[in-house]
């Protein structure tokens, strides 16, 4: 065989065509061998035909693999349109519909009943669901006998069901066409309250925390056993509303939004009281089916400011004996009391729970329930059995008893798609699921869900409260009153339902990187739905966008959202709700559950002193921000950090630096600012502190004093200066540094010798209450002076080097320290002498200067796009490009978008070059034909770009 031809030949780089042939290759040789592998007399069912499989599939993909290949078929591994005749699926995603709505999509049941059956069977008996084909199909069907004279009543449509419903005008000021509908909704919206009310619950018991010190629960031992109790309010707002009712107290009492008058009212009861229950009237059920049930109902409306007043009435009690709180909802919680309770079981926590009981029935006026048990399950358990107004305690001896005859519905996890399961299995009880093993549990439903039903069943819960969860989403979705007759319409709602969210997430705070639309669209066949205006039977959709970084503004959010919308396809007049959810916070507030230390900030020092005395000089320390303002702060006697080195700066060098050079400057070191025009500093007075006080320099002091405007002596040692490091600082500092090492230098001779001349030297007989203006680290020539010739030669002399520039050499007169420059490493040295050879001259001065050696050449900049660097936030800027000019891009932003893209490929950054044009093509898709031209213009100057740097061709 050729080796071209080989499969398993080797492939060179590149060659990913070739790959992918030699794969499908082997993948057909491993078909053969399934094929000869089977009955040599199986019918060739499926011949001709060419099979692709997507997704899961029951039975599996390896079976009806080898049912197509032992019957004749062909299956391909990947989808090829051109080849596939068949497509085999279990289920399809909405995108998968519209893709495959032109083939023949069909469920796997058609290959194992053709086989069955041994003949092939009509695919259309196995069609997957109704496919959306992009226009009406033609229906062939036989006639048989006369024609109905009469058609069949065809579907209603959307437009003429909101035409009937919104010409009452109430139902029309009350839709969603009412500007304020939005805003109207949420302030009356029952399941809106509950819904976000927990979340607040985790502010208010923050708070709560803050102002109720446990100071019971500190003080007592925790008990070995845990008690938990679940406190939960009787009818919660029915119970509200009759405390300014006392004349309904004995009577059947609803809570709900409409007034009960007519029979049909389709109002939903939210909360009723053990009175109406006893006619049979539930939570849920329309105000009119409540009162065919029990006559005399009374319907009281909401209040949901009387709700909030009691629940945080409520958790304050609770914050009085524990903190240990898990808020559940606005009329339950769960507390943790084991610290309360030294004895269990003997009658302590039931006496507690009455006495909680009785302090919340007069604090609120409301009756609570309380179930106590030793975890989580066995204490909401109990309250079932408690309710209503009474105390429940699950005792450890009679467990498996207690739990025997609760409904699988009782238990917390357990929905109806599992009880439906379970149910399958003839199990209907606790009881019955507690005679189940754990294997055949988890062999059934998983390890984690077996195991959780097992542990269950026999009242074992390991789960700690969970006190301060994080908040995962932000969300607002309106189901009720949603009508439209025009696109204008949808937008203003889309716009206020956005608002409505991004002040949610203002008010948090926090932003969030992933945004979810739900709709919920008219089902096909569906009439108007039996609650007014109401979403009726629907259709739900939702999709979902990822933003490069997180978000709140207004306008970014609706215009995703409305994106998402387009990209659904709905009818305007079928949409019946709209739901728009934040996900992937990033929030601002991260301190719920950890404390800050609290740093109280430098006082500013005194500007004068009382006894008159002029400041020896201008010094300040540099407060760690990066603003030019400084101020006088006094060094902490003692810190948890180490100390930073100190490094004296000349104000206006330090007023030159660039930000990002002050603030790496003040994150590595201790800045003292010297000659600072605004701020005098006093000379330190004794204090009482743990530190000995400074000791006051006298005159006639022996030793010769360093001026205090040079610390040298917080220098690091010379032979632990990182020379890349003093590169990297600017030239004037650079010149501070090499005069301080020299001045180091100098000083440790001068206190050797008695006859040398110190270092420096005071300008004047009254230095000691003057401040000098020029930079006190500038040495006079004769400090320097040695009786080594070497230390008198100029650096030309020293290192003699042709000087073809022209520029003067460097000598003596520039004064920099010889010994500070016999010290540095050969190559720092050796660009040293460069940089002052090629250092053109300069006007003299009065006072002379010290040079310094030049910085290295400076890295080359980034490529960026508008000052952006990264990708994310090019991606960012390439977005608000397309939002800016959403139909028609201006031809100088191609160009300079085209312009950044080549560079990248320039640079060798051809990842970021194609991530950032996949982008752009991406986000234009649905932009119209001048955006379709201007990317396909960038993306062949783009691959042209390519070819000339990389002399290959890549496929964006």
């Amino acid at each position: 065989m050729d080796d071209h031809d080989d499969p398993y030949g080797a492939i060179k780089f590149g060659e990913f065509r070739k790959y992918i042939q030699n794969k499908q290759s082997k993948l057909k040789e491993q078909e053969d061998e399934v094929r000869q592998q089977g009955d040599p007399d199986a019918l060739p069912l499926f011949q001709g035909l060419s099979i692709h499989i997507n997704g899961y599939t029951e039975p599996p993909i390896n079976e009806l693999r080898r049912l197509i290949v032992q019957h004749a078929g062909d299956y391909q591994h990947y989808l090829k349109k051109s080849k596939v005749t068949h497509i085999i699926a279990t289920n399809l995603t909405y995108s998968k519909v519209n893709e495959f709505r032109a083939y023949k999509v069909v469920k796997p049941a058609w290959i194992t009943d053709s086989v069955r059956e041994k003949k092939l069977l009509p695919w259309t008996d196995y069609r997957l669901g109704k496919l959306n084909h992009g226009q009406t199909e033609l229906a062939f069907t036989s006639i048989k006998g006369k024609q109905p004279e009469q058609p069949a009543p065809s579907a209603p449509s959307g437009e003429a069901l909101n035409k009937t419903l919104l010409a009452n005008e109430w139902s029309r000021q009350h839709s969603s066409m009412h500007p304020d509908f939005v805003k109207r909704y949420f302030e009356t919206s029952r399941l809106h309250y509950l819904s976000t009310w927990k979340a607040e619950l985790k502010d208010i018991v923050r708070q709560a925390r803050l102002k109720s010190p446990n100071t019971t629960a500190d003080s007592c031992l925790s008990s070995p056993t845990r008690v938990i109790m679940h406190i939960d309010f009787d009818c919660f707002f029915a119970s509200v509303g009759l405390r300014d009712r006392p004349e309904l107290a004995q009577k059947p009492v609803a809570v709900a939004h409409g007034k009960g008058r007519q029979d049909n009212s389709s109002s939903d009861i939210a909360s009723c009281n053990y009175i109406a229950r006893s006619f049979g009237v539930r939570n849920g059920m329309r105000v009119g089916s409540a009162q065919k049930v029990c006559p005399d109902l009374q319907i009281i409306p909401y209040e949901f400011e009387k709700y909030r007043t009691v629940t945080e009435v409520f958790y304050n009690i609770l914050f009085k004996y524990t903190q240990e709180i898990q808020a559940v909802s606005v009329d339950e919680a769960l507390i943790d009391v084991s610290a309360l309770i030294a004895h269990p079981e003997v009658g302590e926590e039931e006496a507690f729970a009455q006495k909680l009981r009785q302090e919340i029935k007069e604090a609120t006026g409301c009756n609570a329930s309380v179930g106590i048990g030793s975890n989580i399950l066995l204490a909401r358990l109990a309250t079932k059995k408690a309710k209503p107004d009474n105390i429940y305690c699950c005792k450890s001896d009679a467990i498996d008893e207690f739990l025997a005859g609760f409904h699988l519905r009782d238990i917390p996890r357990v929905g109806y798609a599992l009880c439906g399961k379970l149910q399958d299995m003839n199990v209907s009880t606790v009881g019955d699921l507690a005679k189940l093993s754990l294997s055949v549990l988890q062999s059934r439903f998983g390890n984690k869900t077996g195991k959780m039903l097992y542990e269950s069943a026999r009242g074992k819960d390991d789960r700690p409260l969970a006190m301060d969860q994080p908040r995962q989403s932000v969300s607002a979705e309106v189901s009720w009153g949603v009508r439209f007759e025009t696109d204008q319409q949808l937008k203003a709602f889309m716009d206020s339902l956005v608002e409505e969210v991004c002040q949610r997430l203002k008010a948090i705070p926090t932003k969030g990187r992933s945004i979810t639309l739900k709709v919920m669209v008219r089902a096909k066949h569906a009439e108007e739905a039996l609650k007014h205006m109401g979403h009726g039977e629907v259709d739900v959709h939702n999709k979902t966008t990822l933003l490069d970084a997180p978000t709140d503004q207004q306008s970014v959010i609706c215009h995703h959202a409305s994106r998402l919308l387009q990209s659904m396809g709905c009818l305007t007049t079928d949409i019946r709700g709209l739901g728009i959810q934040i996900q992937k916070l990033d929030q601002e507030d991260r301190s719920g559950s950890q404390s800050k230390l609290s740093f109280e900030k430098a006082k500013t020092a005194s500007t004068s002193t009382s006894l008159g005395h002029e400041p020896e000089q201008r010094l300040c320390t540099v407060d760690p921000s990066p603003s030019t303002s400084q101020r006088v702060t006094t060094p902490p006697s003692s810190s948890i950090h180490p100390a930073k080195p100190k490094m004296s700066v000349q104000f206006d060098v330090y007023e030159e630096l660039p930000l990002d050079i002050r603030q790496e400057l003040m994150d590595n070191y201790d800045l003292v600012i010297i000659d600072h025009p605004d701020i005098i500093s006093t000379p330190p007075t004794p204090v009482a502190s743990p530190s000995p006080p400074p000791v006051s320099p006298r005159p006639d002091s022996s030793v010769s004093q360093m001026p205090s405007t040079q610390p040298l002596a917080d220098l690091p040692t010379w032979s632990q200066l990182d020379p890349s490091a003093l590169l990297a600082l600017p030239l004037s500092m650079q010149q501070q540094v090499l005069a301080a090492y020299g001045q180091i230098r100098a000083g440790k001779k001068s206190t050797s010798s008695s006859t040398r001349r110190p270092p420096l030297t005071p300008s004047s007989s009254s230095s000691s209450t003057t401040t000098s203006r020029h930079p006190p680290n500038r040495v006079k020539k004769e400090s320097r002076r040695s009786k080594h010739p070497s230390k008198n030669a100029t650096l030309t002399q020293l290192y003699p080097t042709p000087n073809r520039s022209g520029h003067p050499t460097l000598d003596v007169n520039d004064e920099i320290s010889l010994e500070v420059l016999e010290q540095l490493p050969p190559d720092l040295r050796k660009e040293v002498i460069e940089s002052y050879r090629l250092k053109p001259n300069q006007d003299k001065q009065t006072t002379t200067t010290i040079p310094s050696a030049q910085l290295p050449a400076p890295e080359k900049k980034p490529t960026a796009l508008m000052g952006k660097t990264s990708v994310p936030d090019v991606r960012l800027v390439l977005q608000t490009w397309v939002q800016e000019y959403p139909t028609d891009p201006d031809t100088k932003d191609v160009a300079t978008v085209t312009k950044y893209l080549k560079q990248l490929v320039v640079d060798k950054d051809l990842e970021d070059a194609q991530l950032l044009f996949m982008h752009l093509r991406h986000i234009t898709l649905d932009c119209g034909d001048a955006w379709a031209s201007a990317v396909a213009l960038i993306q062949s100057d783009l691959s042209q770009q390519v070819l000339e740097t990389f002399h290959v061709p890549i496929q964006l």
